[in-house]
């Protein structure tokens, strides 16, 4: 990932040297070269906020339906500061058969009484060295607006922990 940032950022440095030239041998009016050059600048500084979801930073997206969970971060909420918390949760998803399908993905979540409970109980059982099958399944609560970007998710979702079934190993 950090190629295609150094990449993305020579790419727009090649894009100002481009407008610098046009601007300069141009004789396009004042207000359209410093247009351009108020334009170009505004676009790095947005690539760089927009490239922030893409560098590590944990998704705000649904769960996948079944995952492995891998660790877990709990923050709780701070009623002095009024911060409202919020779940880390770092997971492989898996498919049917129960193997990895993907690479490992952060997820953020609000925080939840619930949810904090389940976790804690799956890592006491991780801490044991066994391994958590997680599934999000739709909440039967209220369907939230799905144009809310200020949610962390589009639809509630209940998620549970569970072991891992052993693996199947083949006939000799």
């Amino acid at each position: 990932m950090t190629e295609a940032v150094l990449y993305l950022a020579l790419a727009y440095a090649a894009l100002g040297v481009v407008i610098l030239g046009l601007n300069v041998y141009s004789r396009w009016p004042l207000w359209v070269k410093l247009g351009t050059i108020a334009a170009v600048t505004g676009f790095y500084f947005v690539t760089w906020h927009s490239l922030q979801g893409v560098l590590g930073w944990p998704a705000r997206v649904d769960l996948p339906d079944r995952f492995i969970l891998l660790s877990t971060s709990i923050h709780e909420p701070n009623k002095s500061t009024g911060e409202p918390g919020r779940v880390h949760l770092w997971v492989t998803p898996v498919g049917a058969d129960d193997r990895p399908m993907d690479q490992p993905r952060a997820f953020e979540l609000p925080y939840d009484d619930t949810l904090h409970s389940r976790l804690e109980e799956a890592k006491k059982e991780m801490r044991n060295g066994v391994m958590q099958i997680g599934k999000a399944e739709p909440s039967t609560g209220e369907q939230e607006d799905a144009t809310d970007t200020t949610r962390f998710s589009r639809r509630e979702q209940d998620v549970s922990f569970e072991k891992m079934p052993d693996p199947a190993l083949p006939e000799k």
